[in-house]
């Protein structure tokens, strides 16, 4: 496992979801990667490739990660920005524009974004709530 510069679980180039991981929540096994699910441009109509996953710990902040390259790409280079209680960039670097796209998409997809988070639905599920912005 890696941690970064403020103790939160990371791949190399991005944080995992779990906030609490490293101060005493939990173990901040790397296998976490594994419940994220995939949202390509193709899905979201952003430029970028984001990833959610479930809640890991009590207290954990609802997060997507943002994949800092445009592109259906896999490379996990992220910047973390919460879901609620209003969208807003909390760790890495999007361009003005980059973020003013996502913090739309999370705007209309908040309800099946944080359902999601909750546990109360599946990846599967979720792709057939999202809606993509133009």
């Amino acid at each position: 496992m890696f941690v970064d510069a403020t103790g939160l679980p990371s791949l190399p180039g991005g944080p995992l979801l779990c906030s609490s991981c490293a101060s005493g929540g939990g173990d901040g096994v790397i296998d976490d990667v594994f419940r994220l699910t995939n949202l390509s441009p193709s899905t979201t109509g952003l430029p970028m490739t984001v990833w959610i996953g479930p809640r890991v710990h009590k207290g954990d902040v609802a997060t997507i990660l943002v994949n800092t390259t445009h592109g259906d790409v896999t490379r996990l280079s992220s910047a973390v920005v919460a879901i609620e209680p209003g969208p807003r960039l909390l760790k890495g670097y999007l361009s003005g524009n980059d973020l003013a796209q996502v913090v739309a998409w999370i705007e209309v997809n908040q309800a099946a974004l944080l359902a999601l988070w909750r546990g109360e639905i599946e990846g599967g599920d979720l792709a057939e709530r999202l809606k993509r912005i133009a």
